[in-house]
């Protein structure tokens, strides 16, 4: 149940997907080849990639913000989410596990198991452990030192 507006997108992204797919029937109906309407798509996906790496900012310099972006989204991501009464909690959580990767992109080094019991803002993060409190109990480990 969405009755609230939490700017996470989801709705834009349904509106944005059906419009493609909208154009896409009446170019059939002209009889454009499917192909070459994927074709275009995916022209335009590269492009827009392009525009977004351009657009991309480095936080290299200042840790920071990179930090204070990162729970930004993070809040604006667990918005919508069963968690969203606990979203401050869960954000700083969560960004916390993923700045101890230290820049390694593989999230296979965070793990989730599952305890039952508990209530949300039990959840830690733990040196190495960071446990996820939802109906049942989740837990996340970052593995260290794994090159």
């Amino acid at each position: 149940m969405q009755d609230q507006e939490v700017g996470d997108g989801t709705t834009s992204v349904c509106v944005f997907a059906s419009e493609l797919l909208r154009e896409a029937e009446k170019l059939v109906s002209q009889k454009v080849h499917p192909q070459t309407i994927i074709e275009g798509y995916r022209i335009a996906s590269a492009t827009a990639l392009k525009a977004l790496e351009e657009s991309a900012l480095n936080f290299k310099d200042d840790p920071a913000l990179f930090k204070k972006e990162l729970l930004s989204i993070a809040k604006t991501t667990l918005s919508s989410k069963v968690v969203s009464q606990n979203k401050d909690h869960f954000a700083n959580l969560c960004v916390e596990a993923i700045l101890r990767l230290k820049g390694n992109p593989n999230l296979d080094h965070i793990q989730l198991i599952k305890k039952p019991g508990g209530q949300l803002d039990q959840s830690y993060l733990d040196d190495g452990t960071y446990e996820w409190r939802t109906f049942s109990l989740l837990f996340f480990f970052t593995k260290r030192n794994c090159a």
